[in-house]
């Protein structure tokens, strides 16, 4: 869990931070607020799904630590979007998962659609939690502590890293007087509870995703004469914060019987033998390997065993290992070095992601099972590192053994699950679901954990359906087309990478063009748009920065048509500093994608903290 969260920081932090603010930018507040008042609102604006909505930014004042008259409060933004409905039913409050991931800029994107349904039922409010939105900055650990490029990737290693790491972060939380101890799951029921009181509310609609649904489930058992309906997609139970590794071996088992019937890989009929020889050939014999110009890196066991749990929550990075796994089975570990090249080279998490976690943990009974399961698991403890040995460092929250007890409870809950959903897999929403007397289970067939927030008509109608009250029709929905990575000759990334090195910019460029347009029926290189937007955050998180920047330049002249290769490069100036440019590629991507919800947000953000920018317009 905690590093499905160092992923996204590592590769996002600065576009999620201000996802997370986008709301700030707005037209100022007709008046000042009361500072006596727990909740207060501002009239404004707020681009969705293509449409301009009014809506109202909340502002919840909540104390850090319950009971410390002398500790901190904390201001929660929120969004509510103004409901359509004559016969208005309990406000829908969404709950953002990761965790540590930005509500507001996740209904603004993906799950615009759902929102701009559920409007029929109620006001839908978007929320965001401790330590995310305007606090996220401050709650950002700083250390890095590179890991050695010369030996293979060592779990003892990075575990010491990490414990140094999270010491050294307490630390800081504690020269900026921030208590951990309030950043748990108990604390943000009570911020629930303390918002339907502000709202004037009778009870709530919870909507969650991930770790949100930790809270929804908190929230029931405690306050279940507060809660209207649930609506869970990923379950995360309470008793099922780390990963089993028998999930993560039933996720890779569906992918290889996916990518199976792929004509591409009708050839390779046990990809998940082949897995198996090369994690014993890597812990033989590691394996250098060269990921830039006179750069190189040491790969082990480890290393494919922490990125198949690091790819195992996202349907992008799926894709590709099956072509990764024939390419390592015949001596080519080019893709997994540049990843553990990118790994080792940062280190750093939000304090109240750790926290939240750490805090959850897990039961005796949970630990033996993943320490019994993991001998045999091609990913071994790979999915839970670092947690398992981080939340042992002392000054980090933990609550009772009660909180990791069953739930029983007769609010109407409907489950949302993927079958290719490792870390809240289909049998989390099965365990959960046997305590609830009105509870009903949809399975998405070859979804993924982040698949579970991208929207498809038919589950809109099926969401909306439940807050309705009325019968669901289907309990099983096929999800999207997988697109695998196929192979080929030679790779993209590798020539491109040399010729930026060898050459320059200009004289890569027109070689790209020239063998595009010269590629015959039987390409020798992947021209894929993915090929360089994957390579491009290969290099961001390496802190290759004009690396980068220059193969995010020629993914938008080979595809100046493509909503995304602006985006990233819009990203790739964000990391740079580079406000300006930022700003100015942020805003061709909307031009191409005016659902673009993400660049939206962050757009709303840049063009906030810098109006002169670019001639902002208005």
């Amino acid at each position: 869990m905690i590093d499905q969260i160092q992923r996204f920081v590592r590769a996002t932090r600065p576009a999620l931070l201000l996802v997370a603010l986008a709301f700030l930018a707005r037209p100022a507040p007709a008046q000042e607020a009361d500072s006596a008042k727990t909740l207060t609102f501002a009239s404004g604006t707020l681009q969705l799904a293509g449409q301009r909505l009014d809506v109202d930014f909340g502002a919840l004042r909540v104390p850090e630590v319950r009971g410390n008259r002398l500790g901190r409060t904390l201001t929660l933004r929120l969004v509510r979007f103004e409901s359509t409905a004559t016969d208005l039913g309990s406000p829908i409050v969404y709950l953002p998962g990761g965790p540590g991931e930005p509500g507001v800029g996740a209904v603004q994107g993906s799950l615009a659609p759902t929102v701009l349904a559920l409007r029929q039922v109620a006001d839908v409010i978007a929320l965001e939690l401790r330590g995310t939105g305007q606090s996220a900055d401050s709650m950002q650990c700083q250390e890095k502590g590179d890991q050695p490029l010369d030996r293979p990737g060592s779990p003892e290693r990075y575990r010491l890293q990490i414990l140094k790491n999270a010491a050294s972060c307490l630390e800081l939380m504690q020269r900026r007087g921030i208590d951990l101890s309030g950043y748990t799951v108990e604390a943000g029921v009570q911020d629930l509870e303390d918002l339907r009181l502000a709202l004037g509310a009778e009870r709530l609609t919870l909507w969650a995703f991930g770790s949100g649904t930790q809270l929804a489930l908190e929230m029931a058992r405690r306050h279940p004469a507060s809660v209207d309906r649930m609506i869970l997609a990923g379950v995360q139970g309470p008793d099922q914060t780390l990963t089993l590794p028998s999930d993560a071996d039933a996720a890779l088992t569906e992918l290889v019987d996916l990518a199976g019937r792929d004509s591409a890989y009708a050839e390779y009929p046990d990809l998940l033998g082949m897995l198996q020889q090369i994690l014993d050939r890597l812990d033989r014999e590691p394996v250098k390997v060269e990921v830039l110009p006179k750069r190189r890196v040491v790969v082990g066991k480890w290393d494919l065993q922490k990125r198949l749990a690091d790819a195992i929550g996202s349907q992008g990075e799926l894709e590709r290992i099956p072509a990764a796994i024939v390419e390592m089975s015949r001596g080519d570990f080019t893709a997994l070095g540049r990843w553990a090249y990118g790994f080792r080279r940062g280190l750093s998490r939000p304090a109240a992601a750790l926290a939240s976690t750490c805090a959850s943990y897990a039961s005796v009974e949970r630990l033996r099972r993943i320490a019994a399961e993991a001998p045999t698991s091609l990913v071994g403890t790979a999915a839970d590192d670092p947690a398992l040995d981080v939340c042992q460092v002392p000054g980090l929250p933990r609550l009772g053994d009660d909180f990791r007890a069953p739930i029983r409870s007769a609010i109407p809950t409907l489950f949302i699950s993927g079958t290719l959903d490792a870390r809240t897999p289909v049998r989390n929403a099965a365990a959960v679901a046997t305590g609830f007397e009105q509870s009903r289970q949809l399975v998405l067939r070859g979804v993924t954990h982040d698949g579970l927030v991208r929207t498809s008509p038919k589950l809109v109608e099926a969401v909306l359906a439940f807050a309705r009250g009325e019968e669901i029709r289907d309990t099983v929905l096929d999800g999207p087309i997988w697109d695998f990575v196929h192979l080929y000759p030679r790779s993209l990334a590798s020539e491109v990478l040399r010729r930026l090195a060898e050459t320059n910019y200009a004289a890569t460029v027109d070689w790209y063009h020239e063998q595009r347009r010269t590629s015959g029926p039987e390409p020798m290189y992947d021209f894929h748009e993915r090929v360089l937007n994957t390579l491009g955050y290969d290099l961001l998180r390496a802190d290759e920065v004009e690396l980068a920047l220059a193969v995010f330049h020629l993914n938008t002249e080979a595809y100046p048509g493509g909503f995304n290769t602006w985006d990233s490069l819009g990203e790739g100036y964000l990391v740079a500093g580079d406000t300006v440019r930022a700003i100015r590629n942020y805003r061709k991507s909307i031009a191409l994608n005016p659902d673009n919800g993400n660049a939206r947000a962050i757009l709303s953000e840049l063009e906030r903290r810098a109006p002169d920018a670019e001639g902002r317009r208005r």
